[in-house]
């Protein structure tokens, strides 16, 4: 056992052990003290820098405008963001420690929320609707969109869920108004007595309306239909010939037409309005169709066309029998009185010169009668037409007209020589060019006419050009008298029965055109004739 060490002792050898380990020792203390120091200062940093992230993060967690939250195993709320007041009016205090069920307007969308979040691990934009503090009676209810997932202890055992929620009202009541206008707006389409469909540039049906589901049944939008296979019974596997949304979703414009659809045996007719819808860029994306069923009614101007046909053939007969009594008979009758009126007196002796000159007198006024039936019965109806055939008729028409009229006509057929034409085309144009010369004759003060009839297969066309004082377009039904409003009238009738278009141009001191042109075909309602060689 060694003496206790005085203190002396203790003190040389400490001093000793400095005079002993010399400067080396003495250095390394100092770099020991630097060391202790420079962690201290490092440690110094550390915790204000942590100060500093603690106090930014407190700064976001109060000022953000999404709530954050975290709860316990038990749906107990142990962490939540300021915000949540101005979505409530809780205060975050009064919520930490409580049920998050406290937030809740209907508790049946936790129910869900922790179904989800059990089965799936997280929720991603699930809606609830919020409650508010007291509910607060001038408040309105909040929506919110929450995502969510579950939180685990170290061992992999749920404690708990975090997540954020963010405010939706405004999109919500957005997507309520879009929700309530297009309600309105289905509402209205559907109870329009008039079809409407939406088709997209691949000719897809995107939707029907409820007329348009009515007339098409076995439609199903949800598989995107082509149109022209679906609307078509049989289906057609090409765009339809007369489809104005092909046109529209071409060139982004407005097109009209009218329909030949077949449904099984019978032929629908639908009268198609298509109107573009482009986007911000102007590009044409759809296009909409406004459908009115016009069958009823194109068969009821079918039928009217046909009582004008057979009225207008009525006429014709009667004009042709009228002509043939007044040529055969009434014509014949005169000229057998004017002979014999002429032979009279010729076995006796002559008879006083007053006798003569009544009989000259007489005579000039049977052959004034002759004339004047002979024309009537030619204007009735030309005998030539039947003989000779149209064009020669009409060119005799033309010459006879020139004579009487002292207005020169030029008369050019073209394409026509040997041309199939039935007899009702055959009159209606004789018609037609005798009552366009009529009306030169009558309002035109032209000096010449020129008359071209041409066959352009598929069509006949009708140009009756003068050089007359012409007219105002514009003031025509207002300033035309009713005589020349019937004559063009009138040969617009017998061109709508031809199935044909007129036209007319006008221009005051520049003359009138008429241009006539419609389909070239044999008339099937004359089994007689249908047609001549020329």
């Amino acid at each position: 056992m060694c003496a206790k060490k005085s203190w002396t002792q203790q003190a040389h050898e400490v001093r000793g052990g400095f005079i002993m380990s010399g400067k080396p020792a003495y250095e390394e203390l100092e770099q020991r003290i630097r060391d202790l120091e420079k962690k201290l200062a490092d440690s110094s940093r550390s915790e204000e820098a942590l100060r500093e992230s603690k106090e930014k993060y407190r700064k976001i967690f109060e000022n953000v405008q999404d709530v954050f939250y975290q709860t316990d195993f038990d749906g107990n709320i142990i962490e939540i963001s300021p915000s949540i007041k101005r979505y409530t009016g809780f205060t975050r205090e009064e919520l930490i420690g409580r049920s998050v069920l406290k937030l809740y307007h209907n508790p049946e969308d936790r129910i869900r929320l922790l179904e989800i979040l059990l089965k799936k691990g997280e929720v991603i934009d699930y809606e609830i609707q919020m409650k508010s503090k007291n509910n607060r009676k001038n408040s309105r209810l909040k929506y919110a969109s929450l995502n969510a997932h579950i939180l685990y202890d170290d061992t992999g055992t749920p404690i708990g869920a975090e997540g954020a929620a963010r405010d939706i009202t405004d999109r919500r009541r957005v997507k309520e108004k879009l929700r309530e206008s297009e309600e309105k707006y289905r509402a209205l389409v559907d109870n329009l007595a008039i079809g409407v469909a939406l088709i997209s540039p691949d000719m897809e049906i995107l939707t029907l309306n409820k007329q348009m589901k009515q007339w098409f049944p076995t439609i199903d939008t949800s598989k995107r239909p082509v149109c022209y296979r679906v609307y078509n019974d049989p289906p057609r596997e090409s765009v339809c010939a007369y489809c104005p949304t092909v046109k529209t979703l071409k060139d982004g414009k407005v097109h009209e037409s009218v329909t030949d659809t077949p449904a099984g045996d019978q032929i629908i007719h639908y009268r198609v309005l298509s109107s573009p819808i482009k986007d911000q860029a102007g590009k044409v994306v759809a296009a909409i169709e406004m459908v009115e069923d016009i069958t009823e009614r194109k068969q009821a101007d079918e039928q009217i066309q046909n009582l004008s046909r057979q009225i207008l053939n009525a006429q014709e007969e009667e004009r042709q029998l009228i002509s043939r009594e007044l040529h055969d008979s009434v014509a014949q009758d005169l000229s057998t009185l004017k002979i014999a009126l002429e032979m009279l007196f010729d076995e006796q002796i002559k008879p006083p010169p007053e006798t003569t000159q009544k009989l000259s007198e007489l005579s000039g006024i049977l052959d004034r009668s002759i004339s004047s039936v002979r024309n009537l019965s030619y204007d009735l109806r030309p005998p030539g037409l039947n003989e000779f055939g149209l064009i020669q008729t009409l060119s005799t028409y033309c010459e006879e007209f020139s004579k009487i009229t002292g207005i020169h006509v030029a008369f050019h057929p073209a394409g026509l020589k040997n041309a199939k034409i039935g007899s009702f085309i055959e009159i209606n144009l004789y018609r037609l060019v005798q009552e366009g010369l009529n009306n030169v004759r009558k309002h035109a003060e032209a000096g010449q006419v020129v008359v071209k009839l041409v066959g352009a297969y598929p069509d006949i066309i009708v140009r009756i050009e003068d050089n007359g004082k012409g007219f105002d377009m514009q003031a025509r039904e207002q300033n035309l008298d009713s005589k020349r409003r019937m004559g063009l009238r009138s040969m617009k009738e017998r061109v709508k029965l031809l199935q044909g278009q007129m036209t007319v141009q006008s221009y005051p001191g520049k003359g009138t055109r008429i241009f006539i042109k419609f389909p070239f075909k044999e008339d099937k309602n004359d089994p007689e004739k249908t047609h001549h060689h020329h």
